[in-house]
């Protein structure tokens, strides 16, 4: 039986148990991991679309979840990466300035570290410039729920993560039915960790022949393209993961010419990838 005395001994050593044990659970206590940073950007890897001159997109929201199954706000656990503080004119992108190894940064934020599967695209607004006239776009789900892309990615406590979001154009952006201005855009959208990817670049020759340039690896599962620059026949094929990849060269009235087996290494150029095309005769 617990007396008056052994009672007044016990109760300072019960309150001082449970004030260290909420403090376990506290995210600013000093065992808690220390957040890392996540940066995202956007880049373009266009294939020729006759009369395409602009397409731009407003995001609205760029959001990550540790949840592969997350939907709504009501799901929780979403931090989002594009800054609320940004104007219409900042978040509106023409993907077609962001090629052949151009880039924009759509948010640099600090996470909690741990492990993330899923990354949401907001959209607002989407039109696209065919031969000087503006259309409007099409985006299932762009302007609701978002794109949704499962890629997972880590967060290390003090790291810091880039993540690559490679938008085709040239296989997202389609009219129904062919031939109107009924255009629709189906976002392909490559998702790479910086860190684990590498460029091809090289010429194409003759120069102002309209050519492009795709990477295949099926090792990996990945296709890349790049428009090669009209007047210099130069190009560049970013965000590719570290492998081995079949390059081909294309334009219209040539031949195609394939160059197999070209390495590409994390963090660095696979340089000198170069083709001369011969005519289609």
């Amino acid at each position: 039986m617990l007396t008056h005395n052994s009672l007044r001994i016990l109760l300072p050593l019960i309150l001082v148990a449970a004030l260290v044990g909420c403090g376990d659970d506290n995210p600013t206590d000093s065992g808690a991991e220390a957040p890392g940073t996540l940066r995202m950007s956007l880049m373009d890897a266009p294939t020729p679309i006759e009369g395409v001159e602009a397409l731009h997109l407003t995001v609205s929201a760029v959001r990550v979840n540790a949840a592969a199954d997350a939907d709504g706000d009501d799901d929780g656990g979403w931090y989002d990466i594009l800054p609320d503080t940004l104007t219409v004119e900042e978040r509106t992108f023409d993907l077609l300035l962001f090629a052949n190894g151009e880039s924009v940064i759509l948010g640099e934020e600090l996470l909690p570290a741990g492990h993330y599967e899923q990354i949401r695209l907001v959209i607002e607004e989407s039109n696209v410039t065919v031969d000087g006239t503006v259309y409007d776009l099409k985006i299932p789900s762009g302007s609701t729920s978002g794109l949704k892309l499962i890629h997972g990615f880590d967060i290390h406590p003090d790291g810091f993560t880039a993540l690559m979001l490679d938008f085709d154009v040239g296989r997202s952006l389609f009219a129904t039915p062919p031939g109107s201005t009924n255009f629709k855009l189906k976002p392909v959208i490559r998702v790479v960790s910086e860190e684990l990817a590498g460029r091809i670049t090289g010429t194409v020759l003759p120069v102002d022949i309209d050519a492009m340039v795709m990477a295949v690896s099926a090792a990996l599962e990945d296709t890349a393209t790049a428009m090669v620059e009209p007047a210099t026949g130069e190009y560049v094929i970013g965000a590719l993961l570290a492998g081995s990849y079949d390059v081909t060269a294309m334009a219209p009235g040539y031949l195609n010419q394939t160059i197999t087996d070209i390495g590409v290494i994390a963090g660095a150029d696979t340089t000198g990838v170069d083709f001369t095309l011969s005519i289609d005769e």
